[in-house]
């Protein structure tokens, strides 16, 4: 009867672990074949284990339950240490495929020449900082960077030369923003970075920081070393605004500084500002 019992209770405890590893892996169900057959067998064999229990007599001694259980214990104990391995072997499978799956979703949202974030990290982290904004008031802002006369460069030195530029750019970028600081590459020679609790006069100094970094960059090409420049617009989030109405005002202020002659700030007005001559500041080198 101890026997039985124990062996029952381990069913149950196979039976639940197995529920729990099939929810987990729903989408990998081809790792539950083995398993699934093994605990059919198990259970068949335990079957067969209490029917020999039954032809003992009341009476019968220990070697009476030894001749009559023996192989069928044997078999039970086989195949509950075969299903136990099986569970653990699933159990690995599906963590490593969930690992895999992860390091997917994360690279998906990865450029893969410059290991910036791209688009689409840009829109998730855009909109948990702008709701951040509409909850609490955290402001933030946004530059858009653009890398002057990209297109003339590639044409003159070549693809190669111009994919070591948004290489060089990613690495300015990331060593001179705070953690708290996002960049993001859009694509092509488009880049924007998102500064968090940061107010206008703050990303502008950022703005032109980054842009005397971008100046004094080097790009060694064939034993050449080439110099590249880069325009910024910068806004400032406000009130009753969309995050998208913040990128055209980004945009804006990042088009009139391509006007301007390059290799400038712009910061876009306040949406509330009186004078109409005056559509975009300038940040002095």
């Amino acid at each position: 009867e101890l026997m039985r019992d124990a062996n029952h209770r381990f069913e149950e405890c196979a039976d639940g672990k197995t529920a729990e590893l099939s929810m987990a892996a729903g989408r990998y169900p081809d790792l539950f074949g083995d398993v699934s057959a093994t605990f059919v067998d198990h259970r068949r064999r335990t079957c067969t284990f209490d029917d020999a229990l039954e032809l003992v007599p009341p009476e019968g001694t220990a070697d009476d339950v030894h001749q009559l259980t023996s192989a069928s214990l044997r078999d039970v104990f086989e195949t509950r240490d075969r299903l136990e391995k099986e569970l653990a072997s699933a159990k690995r499978q599906i963590e490593q495929k969930a690992a895999r799956l992860r390091a997917a979703e994360l690279d998906a949202r990865i450029d893969p020449l410059t290991r910036l974030a791209n688009r689409r990290a840009f829109d998730e982290h855009l909109e948990t900082v702008h709701s951040l904004f509409d909850r609490s008031g955290v402001t933030y802002s946004i530059l858009v960077l653009d890398i002057d006369r990209f297109k003339s460069f590639n044409d003159t030195h070549g693809h190669a030369a111009g994919d070591s530029v948004l290489q060089v750019l990613a690495k300015v970028l990331q060593m001179q923003l705070r953690l708290s600081d996002r960049p993001f590459r859009l694509g092509g020679e488009e880049f924007v970075l998102i500064l968090s609790a940061t107010g206008l006069r703050q990303a502008a100094i950022v703005a032109e920081r980054l842009r005397k970094r971008v100046e004094a960059a080097v790009v060694h090409i064939e034993g050449k070393a080439l110099h590249f420049t880069a325009s910024i617009g910068v806004a400032e989030i406000e009130g009753g605004q969309s995050s998208g109405e913040l990128m055209e005002r980004a945009d804006e202020a990042l088009y009139a500084a391509k006007e301007s002659g390059r290799n400038r700030v712009e910061i876009a007005p306040s949406l509330n500002a009186p004078a109409a001559g005056e559509e975009h500041q300038e940040i002095s080198s």
